[in-house]
């Protein structure tokens, strides 16, 4: 029997730890502490970005490990779009975020907060900071779906 579901899952267990640490402890005890909304949110950013790092590795490491043993479809094609949601954050989601806060915040200390183009940053930052907790609840669900299938995987073969 191989270690490499094993391996998996820890690597996932580990990946959906960070990401619930972060999302549902760390970044909203930044918000509630500093009371300036751009600071915490560059903070916050900052927290984003480190674990948008470690995904990309716990997401190639996952994907190639799901590579090698009898190359298991299930596994493959999570670990695939894993790597895809990694990269979708730390390639666009991320910067887009971080670049809509950096103009919201200067055009707000310009004191332009009630110009037309200024709302529209600050709905488009509102769309891209939705659009990354409906992705990281997607994400969350296939990591725990792949935990499951994992365990799963292995009763069976030590049953």
């Amino acid at each position: 029997m191989t270690k490499i579901p094993l391996f998996l899952i820890v690597s996932f267990s580990i990946w959906w730890g960070c990401t619930v640490l972060t999302d549902f402890f760390i970044v909203p005890t930044i918000f509630k502490t500093i009371p300036d909304f751009f600071m915490a949110g560059g903070l916050g950013l900052k927290v984003f970005t480190k674990l948008n790092y470690l995904e990309v590795i716990l997401a190639v490491f996952s994907l190639t490990l799901s590579l090698i043993p009898r190359r298991e479809k299930v596994l493959m094609a999570l670990s695939f779009l894993l790597l895809g949601i990694s990269s979708t954050y730390i390639f666009y989601l991320t910067p887009k975020i971080q670049t809509l806060t950096l103009w919201w915040q200067e055009a707000e200390s310009l004191g332009l907060t009630s110009l037309h183009g200024v709302a529209d940053i600050q709905q488009d930052h509102q769309f891209f900071h939705r659009l990354y907790v409906w992705i990281d609840a997607v994400k969350l669900i296939l990591l725990t779906s792949g935990i499951g299938f994992l365990i799963f995987k292995r009763n069976q073969v030590h049953a």
